[in-house]
């Protein structure tokens, strides 16, 4: 009877693909398991062929050699290298479970079992992939082996490590790989023997991923859910989203390991980074105005709780945005299958301390509140934010200092004096509307429209005085004969390019509160023609506005979102024409997320004209409808087709004009 110690030794230490097949057919039951204790090595010992090569490492770092794409595997050569990819990976989990059990030998003996067996049918698989590889031209060493499993797995501490690493995350993940390329080969290559292998291959991955899953239950730590012990267990830079394809999910195969639903929907909608280095999300709506509180009233911290997950619309799956608390699942999953992806979701900043880098840092803007999240993070930051809170609440966030930049009509009323005389010039013109402005607000608050005439009320003018005076100064602009509000969204980018995005109309209600935003065209809708019609007319004006914008952001090095509100109204003529500069809001906006949002569903229903719908109650259930936040206490919406029809002339008022 051959020791476990000396056969594992073999495999691990011996340099040669012959050493690396040792005990292939030795049965579990022919080997005597010892408890010894060994020192063990850095890495396992390669020889010839074997030998890692250079700058084949993956994950994040440059290959040396890059994965063959889809379109390549027509070409024999090709198959063959991406063979040479798989076996690489079969080498490297024998010689990690070779490690394992060598590491572990007070392991229980029905585990070692299971992971020996492992182990031979990995040893099976190099073998089918070495023969197939050679079929197409390829042998092994033709291209730099990389140990990333190796890496990843060398700091295990326990047996369930080696569980949640190698069965739950990297075997779990050929489950995906295995059966999508068995499908490439089968239905659009015609290789039904490279198929055929895949398959043979898949199946084996599923008993190795049961395996782990069976004593992953039996270790893990029963005060937490299965996805909290399991993804909590990762060490970075390993993420959930390393446990699946990057374009292929097998619910099937999951389920025949024996995997609760709850688990295999957790790991279908998981994001996280595969080596691309994230950018940093934060919800902080109150931006421009939490400065102005002690303490944010328990109204406004309940709408925050229940608008964060829009942060989720505008990151990228291999991002992390930090939410007051998770949204439900059920949530989550309707919303995965709208954006086809989710990033990863944090709900403690410590939950981001593992990342050694964030690239940037995206806060709904450049608040106090964000400022101080910064501050843990700013090391890790590669992208940093300009000046600080000051810059943002002196000039960014002031409608009073980009009336002054972009000289747009109005006047910045600083002193009471000023307001007197500017008045007393007004009350010659009785017809005349105006909008007053707080300096720094947010959503339409703290705005009082009002008439020339109306300034021979005392109390009113008292009440413009004391406004004055509180917030340092206010704006006042002309007040327009409005026929709808659009806005157009910018982005800067830390390289110093910039994008503008398609203008997009929206509504508010009666106190200027956002309302909603259209999504799609409308452009065939009757009362929509007119305004697409004076927007197309109207291009360059609007892209100067733009532009001129982005100038005076990059001049104070801001990089980031930006939102422009425009809108059309009509002259004294009855004429509509375009003011392409009502405010500048220098975070992102809720028409940015609405773009988002449209993106998604022109990804699944293709060409619509649909309406996106805040509410503070409820809305009537419609069947063209789902909901973009999961709290009904501030419901948001998206509807499309005969329920957006409907929406527009029961909620949503639009002027119609003719001319």
């Amino acid at each position: 009877m051959i020791s476990s110690t000396e056969i594992l030794k073999q495999i691990l230490m011996g340099g040669s693909l012959q050493d690396k097949l040792a005990g292939i057919t030795i049965p579990f039951s022919e080997i005597e398991w010892l408890k010894t204790k060994l020192e063990l090595p850095t890495t396992p010992s390669r020889s010839g062929v074997l030998a890692f090569g250079l700058n084949g490492e993956i994950g994040g770092i440059k290959q040396a050699s890059p994965f063959p794409k889809k379109s390549e595997l027509k070409i024999l050569s090709s198959r063959g290298k991406l063979l040479h990819f798989f076996a690489n990976h079969e080498l490297l989990a024998i010689e990690t479970m070779a490690f394992t059990l060598l590491k572990f030998p007070d392991a229980p003996l029905e585990f070692k079992k299971g992971v020996w067996g492992t182990i031979q049918d990995e040893q099976r698989h190099m073998k089918l992939y070495l023969h197939r590889m050679n079929e197409c031209g390829v042998s092994l060493g033709d291209f730099p082996l990389n140990f990333y499993f190796w890496k990843t797995l060398q700091s295990m501490q326990t047996p369930l490590d080696f569980v949640t690493r190698m069965s739950l995350t990297f075997e779990q993940a050929n489950l995906d790989f295995a059966l999508e390329y068995a499908t490439i080969f089968e239905n659009e290559i015609a290789d039904e023997t490279t198929a055929q292998l895949l398959r043979v291959i898949h199946d084996d991955e599923v008993k190795h991923v049961a395996h782990g899953y069976k004593w992953f239950q039996k270790w893990r730590d029963p005060s937490q859910t299965e996805w909290e012990s399991y993804s909590s267990s990762l060490p970075f830079p390993i993420t959930p989203r390393r446990a699946k394809g990057a374009h292929f999910f097998s619910e099937e195969s999951r389920k025949q390991a024996g995997f609760s639903q709850t688990f295999i929907d957790e790991m279908r909608i998981a994001g996280g980074s595969r080596g691309r280095v994230p950018d940093y999300f934060f919800f902080n709506p109150q931006c421009e105005v939490e400065s102005q509180f002690a303490e944010l009233p328990l109204s406004l911290k309940r709408k925050i709780e229940d608008l964060s997950p829009l942060m989720l619309w505008l990151a990228h799956e291999e991002d992390v945005v930090e939410l007051p608390k998770r949204p439900p699942l059920a949530w989550l999953k309707e919303i995965f299958e709208w954006k086809g992806e989710l990033p990863e979701i944090i709900t403690r900043p410590s939950e981001g301390d593992k990342y050694v880098a964030f690239h940037q840092f995206k806060p709904w803007g450049f608040g106090r509140s964000a400022w101080n999240r910064f501050e843990g993070i700013r090391q890790k930051a590669r992208v940093k934010p300009p000046g600080d809170l000051s810059l943002f609440e002196e000039k960014l966030f002031s409608k009073a200092w980009w009336k002054e930049k972009l000289n747009t009509a109005g006047i910045v009323m600083k002193e009471s004096a000023q307001f007197e005389k500017w008045k007393s010039d007004i009350l010659l013109d009785p017809e005349r509307e105006f909008l007053l402005k707080t300096a720094v607000s947010t959503s339409g608050r703290g705005h009082l429209r009002f008439s020339s005439d109306s300034l021979k009320d005392e109390a009113l003018v008292l009440k413009i005085i004391k406004r004055i005076a509180k917030e340092k100064g206010v704006v006042i602009e002309p007040y327009y004969e409005k026929l709808i509000d659009f806005s157009s969204q910018l982005e800067i980018r830390a390289d110093g390019t910039h994008q503008i995005f398609e203008p997009r109309f929206f509504a508010v209600d009666e106190q200027l509160q956002y309302q909603g935003a259209f999504l799609g065209t409308w452009a065939k809708h009757a009362d929509f023609k007119i305004f697409w019609n004076c927007l197309q007319k109207n291009k360059t004006l609007i892209d100067d506005a733009c532009l001129r914008v982005i100038e005076i952001l990059k001049a104070e090095h801001y990089v980031g979102p930006v939102g422009v509100d425009s809108l059309i109204a009509l002259d004294e003529a009855g004429v509509p024409f375009v003011v392409p500069v009502i405010e500048v809001n220098v975070r992102y906006t809720m028409g940015r997320v609405a773009a988002e949002i449209e993106r998604a569903m022109k990804r699944r229903i293709g060409q619509f004209d649909g309406f996106w719908l805040f509410s503070n109650q409820p809305i009537e259930e419609g069947v063209e409808r789902f909901r973009t936040s999961p709290n009904a206490r501030t419901e948001t919406a998206a509807y499309w087709g005969q329920s957006a029809l409907n929406l527009l002339n029961t909620h949503v008022k639009i002027k119609k004009i003719s001319l």
